[in-house]
């Protein structure tokens, strides 16, 4: 009997600008011809994994960014409309996903499963979607407290999913991987060049209070603590955490795109052969009666 192909699972971490890094990764993974059975995606990881789900190259994918880049075009997403409840309604940021992902794509629409995280404001406990319209799903996950006004869905009040579940590798095993390579793009890693300046340093300094950024900056430094214990009770096989420079944080850095993007594909060429190790290694255990191989989730990139 032929031995059964892995699944091999995404799980996709937030962090911002920073998460262009998976760019590079999944620019890596189509070139290698990795088969990738499901994605789990957090924040821009989300938004990445939704659109490379739905069919969208990497290299369509960061054309567009590229685009977005430019000052005039990424002011024409900004509805500066400050509230009690955030300081973007977000309409013109979920018009442009909904027109990129499909009006009315749902789960069921994917050609690759997808899971999508958030966290509810009334019990901060975690929301998870794997089914329903994904645009609310992504809006859910991507939804900063403070910047964004949180969406309202079936009586919940959902923002950003990464202060609960930044790389949602449990997500990646529950949708059925066998192998999960995680990608943490998070600003707090050893490969920064220097020491970290504010990871939520605003591009709009004049019109984001300081409060705002100080509530930022501890929200980061729990979901960094929260993290490590996921990471602990559902350790990935693989772990990239791409040398992204320091200089990028959670809302700056637009200007070093080919940085973060190379950081990506840097990280994930130097990790593709224990990838592709892993693989080799559980079709071999598969057609032994095996057990599947262990991973090696404690010794990242």
């Amino acid at each position: 009997m032929a031995p059964r192909t892995p699944r091999v699972g995404l799980a996709l971490g937030g962090g911002g600008v920073r998460g262009l890094a998976h760019l590079g990764v999944l620019r890596v993974l189509e070139e290698a011809q990795i088969p990738i059975a499901c994605i789990a995606g957090t924040s821009i990881g989300a938004i990445f994994g939704a659109m490379w789900a739905r069919g969208h190259r990497a290299a369509a994918m960061e054309a567009e960014v590229r685009r977005l880049r430019q000052i005039g075009t990424m002011l024409r997403l900004v509805d500066w409309v400050p509230s009690s409840r955030g300081l973007m309604p977000g309409h013109k940021v979920y018009r442009y996903l909904d027109d990129k992902l499909g009006p009315g794509l749902t789960f069921a629409d994917l050609s690759i499963p997808l899971a999508v995280t958030s966290v509810d404001l009334a019990n901060w406990q975690e929301v998870d979607f794997t089914t329903g319209p994904v645009l609310d799903a992504v809006r859910a996950s991507m939804s900063v407290p403070g910047l964004f006004v949180p969406v309202e869905i079936d009586g919940m009040r959902l923002v950003d999913g990464g202060f609960l579940n930044n790389v949602p590798v449990d997500l990646a095993r529950a949708l059925g991987a066998d192998i999960v390579l995680a990608v943490d793009v998070d600003a707090h890693r050893r490969h920064d060049e220097r020491p970290v300046r504010p990871a939520v340093d605003s591009p709009f300094p004049n019109y984001t209070p300081s409060l705002v950024l100080d509530l930022w900056q501890a929200a980061l430094v729990m979901s960094h603590a929260v993290k490590q214990c996921k990471y602990r009770e559902t350790p990935p096989d693989l772990l990239l955490l791409p040398p992204i420079p320091a200089t990028v944080g959670l809302l700056r850095g637009l200007a070093r795109i080919d940085a973060v993007i190379d950081a990506g594909e840097a990280g994930m060429r130097a990790l593709l052969p224990r990838l592709q190790r892993l693989m080799r290694d559980f079709d071999a255990a598969a057609d032994a009666g095996q057990p599947r191989p262990l991973g090696e989730a404690h010794g990242p990139l």
